[in-house]
């Protein structure tokens, strides 16, 4: 934008002329601009903004009045509330900056700097709400929020299953409000909530975050006065002890009840679980042991269930497990919880979905397993059970986790494929534990053997190349296997139009081949698929697609019919 020396000095603003002298006078160009200058109505714009942040900021004290005030004494007043002054000013300094660039941009087209500029506003408000919300929560001392939603059609399906739930501002993961056009909030917990609003999580969350790591628990007797020693017929009332201190009744209770609920808040949310013991570990342990559960592992395997999709009476098999003396035992020692834990803390971009994927491969090949634990995992499958068979497999189910997490961080920094080659697969530590792409996937190392690619793509998952015949022509192909199992989508191309249908799966090829032929139109195809082509079955047990047969074949895989007998 052009803007004359006389025009810089009447406006006032920010910016910069470059001034030479020559024979003739003095020469200027400007060599900077501002925002400020380059609109007419910038400072009241900027008054405006200002405005609706301090009406935010209102708003935002109210909320964590109402809810907090009663919980402090001397009752909390608003004066009270922690100074947001530099959030405020980082705020509209932000403002400044995307004002000018969207002035710079878009100056040609002044139409469109009004709803650009609204729209940019609005995310900055939202993003400033969450802000001062976590600064004046922290600062009052708030451990925990709970995540609400607003409650209507617009709210995204993952934040709508979290709502309700209690999280802590010291967490990882995403807050309240910073996904782009998120409206959600975060509700403070006051310090004095109990387990009615917590949950069992939330409440042991809270209650193992106020203990010192080396914590000590145990048993001793409460003492009674006699009224109630003779109430009680003088059998003496059990106290929980935490570092020789007896805990009051209401918290010996709270925390009673939540033990008593912990199984169903595993099966309803078991990412938050293992979250719990990533920080707890060996605190959890010891917490659990004064409250009946003497085999904490076992609790760990009803996650790795629950959070791995397997069937609920596995679940409670295993949480049944939990109070009995059962573990898993190598060269004479038990895997420690603690070790767990400190395996979760490193476990880089953790997804607790990938503990499906880590525990199918290891139930359709214990062979990763040290061998002492191969046939007693063996048998545990034969006789259907998962929850037993994942109890011996569990570190490796958790190494398996932690490899997967490694390669996804790895392809955040990839811009294309990365080719593997023997050579990194046997030195990189990024792919240490990763065999294959996904379950019953070809071995990497087989693969490159006999000629093919292996590449990491940029999304975090692996594609597959090689040269095979395909309908009679020789063809290099790509498969591509987006959480372990393979893309076909862009070979279903047969001549009859027929992509993809969906059906209820059996399991069984040719009762699933007929259904499929049917439900495609062409129920005289039988209970065969069409010559040279077959009916895969997609790991979502419902979906069938029309692929050709060598495709199918050199690209293997565990599909959605081994998934389907297996419910």
């Amino acid at each position: 934008m052009n803007q004359s020396f006389s025009e810089f000095l009447r406006s006032g603003g920010e910016g910069e002329f470059l001034l030479r002298k020559s024979t003739t006078g003095m020469i200027g160009r400007r060599v900077g601009w501002s925002v400020k200058n380059a609109l007419p109505n910038y400072s009241s714009l900027r008054a405006a903004f200002e405005g609706q942040l301090g009406e935010a900021a209102a708003e935002n004290a109210s909320m964590l009045l109402a809810a907090l005030a009663e919980s402090y004494d001397p009752l909390l007043e608003e004066q009270d509330l922690p100074n947001i002054d530099t959030a405020t000013n980082e705020t509209l300094a932000v403002w400044d900056q995307r004002l000018a660039r969207i002035r710079a941009e878009w100056h040609s087209h002044p139409q469109r700097l009004r709803p650009l500029r609204l729209a940019m506003e609005e995310r900055l408000l939202r993003s400033y709400a969450g802000l001062i919300n976590e600064i004046r929560q922290r600062e009052l001392g708030i451990e925990q929020y709970t995540w609400e939603t607003v409650g209507d059609e617009r709210v995204r399906a993952g934040h709508a299953a979290l709502d309700g739930r209690v999280f802590r501002w010291d967490s990882d993961g995403e807050r309240p409000g910073e996904a782009p056009n998120c409206r959600c909030s975060a509700r403070p917990v006051p310090p004095d909530t109990g387990i009615g609003v917590l949950g069992p999580l939330g409440l042991l969350d809270r209650f193992l975050g106020t203990l010192d790591e080396d914590f000590s628990a145990g048993l001793g007797v409460r003492p009674q006065s006699f009224s109630e020693r003779l109430r009680d017929l003088f059998q003496p009332e059990p106290g929980v002890t935490i570092d020789g201190e007896m805990l009051d009744i209401q918290t010996q209770g709270d925390l009673a009840v939540a033990f008593q609920q912990l199984g169903d808040a595993i099966k309803d949310d078991p990412g938050a679980f293992l979250d719990l013991i990533g920080r707890y570990g060996e605190g959890f342990d010891r917490l659990a042991s004064v409250f009946g559960i003497t085999n904490a592992e076992a609790l760990m395997t009803a996650a790795a269930l629950a959070a791995s999709g397997a069937p609920e009476a596995l679940v409670n098999e295993a949480l049944t497990q939990s109070r009995s003396a059962i573990d898993r035992f190598v060269g004479g020692t038990a895997t420690s919880l603690v070790d767990i834990a400190d395996a979760i803390r490193n476990i880089p971009n953790i997804r607790w979905s990938d503990i499906r994927r880590v525990a199918q491969a290891l139930y359709a090949d214990p062979s990763a397993l040290p061998e002492a634990m191969v046939e007693p995992f063996r048998e545990r499958i034969a006789v259907g059970d998962y929850a037993g068979a994942l109890g011996y497999a569990l570190p490796e189910v958790i190494a398996g986790v932690a490899a997967l997490g490694r390669v996804r961080n790895r392809a955040e920094g990839l811009s294309a494929p990365e080719e593997l080659t023997l050579e990194r697969l046997q030195t990189d530590p990024d792919f240490e534990g990763i065999l294959n792409a996904g379950s019953n996937a070809p071995r990497f190392e087989r693969w490159i053997n006999q000629g093919g690619n292996v590449e990491l793509m940029p999304e975090g998952h692996f594609r597959y190349s090689a040269e095979i015949d395909v309908q009679g022509q020789r063809q290099r192909v790509s498969v591509e296997y987006p959480e372990g199992y393979p893309d076909f989508t862009p070979f279903m191309t047969h001549p009859s139009g027929v992509r993809s249908v969906e059906i209820e799966v059996s399991g069984h090829s040719r009762t699933d081949n007929r259904r499929a032929n049917t439900e495609a139109g062409h129920p005289e195809w039988g209970s065969s698929p069409p010559a040279g082509w077959v009916w895969h079955h997609v790991e979502d047990a419902r979906t069938m697609q029309l692929i050709p047969l060598e495709i199918n074949r050199d690209f293997y895989h565990l599909g959605g019919a081994s998934i389907a007998r297996n419910q």
